[in-house]
């Protein structure tokens, strides 16, 4: 929920776009601020193009065919439906279908992560 007491400052960009700052204890909480060194996201790479698996991308991340084909049964999908398909740098696979009235279930992997996290109790407290 948006509160402006949350706000330190807003502006106007010649855009029309509004950038706003949020007051230091509002800001959300990053790697930097824990002085956590995280690596670049790399790109994800495409392993189905037009239905067709594309074995050289696939094994530069470790993976295989079985696996690609156990993540399609999951997501329901079979491989000739797909027009593109991509795995992120978290091993997490997104198909674009050539018939978009097919849909595909969200991953739920982050989905359930993120319910973890936003349920866990703090066991330290932090000021920065």
């Amino acid at each position: 929920m948006f509160k402006t007491a949350d706000v330190e400052f807003a502006i106007m960009e010649p855009s029309g776009d509004i950038s706003v700052m949020l007051t230091r204890e509002n800001q959300p909480l990053t790697p930097s601020h824990l002085g956590i060194k995280v690596g670049p996201e790399q790109e994800p790479q495409a392993v189905i193009m037009d239905g067709k698996i594309l074995d050289e991308p696939l094994s530069t991340i470790g993976l295989n065919r079985a696996w690609l084909r156990s993540e399609l049964e999951k997501l329901g999908v079979a491989l000739e439906n797909v027009y593109l398909g991509q795995v992120d740098s978290y091993g997490q696979l997104y198909v674009d279908l050539f018939d978009d009235k097919i849909k595909v279930p969200a991953p739920q992997q982050k989905a359930a992560l993120y319910a973890t996290l936003k349920n866990a109790k703090p066991i330290w407290k932090c000021s920065v």
